[in-house]
């Protein structure tokens, strides 16, 4: 590894290639394109389609060539692993080119050994990004974060309660100084006025009383062009703040405050983080319907307990829910 953070050994893409040769401020011929990329003249519309398929709009025009619709940063592994080693200390970083999803490529290299704990894995593109319940994460290569933290509790998966909820409240205070406004929905949205921001999907293999792995992934929308496989509301950085989004930096952010918030977690448990999400709770005071549970349950959301569990006034009792999809209800709907 060569400073804090590396790129893998795999050969660059040629669509990731083309990309870096390619600019919004001017245009390239193809002819130019392809000696840039190191590809043939033939390989560039095939490249350029490739782009376009991952999200990034491209400029097309008979005479003059292809531009960038819109600027595009790359990944710097460099910058990235100084960043995070300046604000919680060095921790291996790697960034991927493309991969199925930065969680299934840290769960795999775990198995395989020779990880360390915290290690940071981050991508330019991944084409099964899965959010909770295997639903599919879609985002844009270059333009968003798709991160994933690798990290080892001695203390065992019986430990765990409300991890999700402590790795939220650490993500949403490091975003907000962007100027965004971003609550939290139990158990791992970042949302905002005009929609969903990001997610968080935790996967931990191990003993209940015993050691135990938990790889934290973690996607933001930072310049999420329109895309119409995302079903819900949605939103990004750069339309919240309207600014340009530095894409190293807010990397950098998130991966340094999910590495903070797991060692902090495992010092201290959930207790440390419950003011933070009781300031951003997006569903305390709202008339929820929870299903996906052995029986529906309705009620009003009242905060969580010290488990991470969603606290439910159904009006015969509190109860603590610990899974299901949970939907907002209008106060007019309740009987």
């Amino acid at each position: 590894m060569t400073g804090f953070g590396s790129r893998t050994g795999d050969a660059e893409p040629a669509w990731l290639a083309v990309l870096r040769a390619l600019s919004a401020d001017g245009w390239t011929s193809g002819e130019e394109l392809a000696a840039r990329a190191g590809v043939t003249r033939a390989a560039i519309w095939k490249q350029v389609g490739a782009l376009e398929e991952r999200g990034i709009p491209i400029d097309r025009s008979r005479g003059r060539g292809y531009r960038l619709t819109a600027p595009v940063q790359l990944l710097d592994a460099g910058a990235l692993g100084a960043a995070i080693a300046a604000s919680c200390g060095p921790y291996p970083v790697r960034v991927l080119a493309e991969t199925a999803s930065t969680n299934s490529w840290l769960r795999t290299a775990v198995k395989a050994g020779g990880i360390a704990n915290g290690t940071v894995c981050v991508a330019e593109s991944q084409h099964a990004g899965r959010g909770r319940r295997g639903r599919a994460w879609a985002a844009a290569a270059a333009r968003n974060v798709a991160l994933s933290v690798y990290w080892r509790f001695a203390s065992g998966l019986g430990a765990l309660g409300g991890l999700s909820v402590a790795i939220g409240a650490a993500i949403a205070e490091a975003l907000e100084p962007g100027g965004a406004e971003i609550s939290l929905k139990w158990p791992n949205d970042l949302i905002t006025p005009d929609g969903k921001l990001g997610g968080i999907l935790i996967e931990a293999d191990g003993e209940m009383d015993g050691p135990a792995d938990v790889i934290v992934g973690i996607g933001v929308n930072l310049d999420q062009p329109g895309d119409s496989r995302i079903d819900q509301a949605w939103t990004d950085l750069a339309g919240l703040t309207g600014a340009p989004v530095d894409r190293n930096a807010v990397t950098a952010a998130i991966a340094a405050a999910t590495l903070t918030g797991l060692a902090r977690f495992e010092d201290a448990g959930l207790v440390p983080f419950l003011a933070t999400w009781d300031r951003r709770d997006a569903l305390r005071g709202r008339h929820v319907r929870v299903t996906g549970l052995a029986t529906g349950l309705r009620g009003m959301a009242v905060g969580i307990g010290p488990e991470g569990q969603l606290l439910v006034d159904t009006g015969a009792g509190i109860e603590g829910v610990h899974g299901g999809e949970i939907s907002v209800r209008s106060a007019a709907a309740e009987p």
